[in-house]
């Protein structure tokens, strides 16, 4: 996966465009704890942590609030490549002051 990339995450029954576009760190498998941190690349195989941009507006939760909401499916060009878990979620500045109040 590179840096950057374009692909389409499916929440629960939605399907919408996103950028994956900072690749944070690649897990170790058995300790769950960051092994590599800002790599350039991942491989088939790996757990990573990604920052996901999304296109437009979609309802999701974290994985430990409420774990129907916080899974993903990640796909490209008809194929699953990939699978994962909402750990946290970051609003824009505007969005963040509507919706706190």
């Amino acid at each position: 996966m590179p840096k950057v990339s374009f692909s389409l995450l499916k929440f629960h029954s939605a399907i919408e465009e996103c950028t994956f576009y900072k690749l944070i760190g690649i897990l170790d498998k058995k300790t769950r704890q960051i092994k590599q941190k800002d790599p350039k690349f991942c491989k088939q195989g790996d757990s990573v942590i990604v920052r996901v941009k999304m296109h437009r507006s979609v309802c999701v939760e974290r994985y430990k609030d409420f774990s129907q909401m916080g899974r993903f499916m990640l796909r490209d060009q008809g194929n699953t490549i990939g699978v994962g878990i909402i750990n946290d979620l970051k609003f824009p500045e505007d969005k963040k002051k509507e919706t706190q109040g």
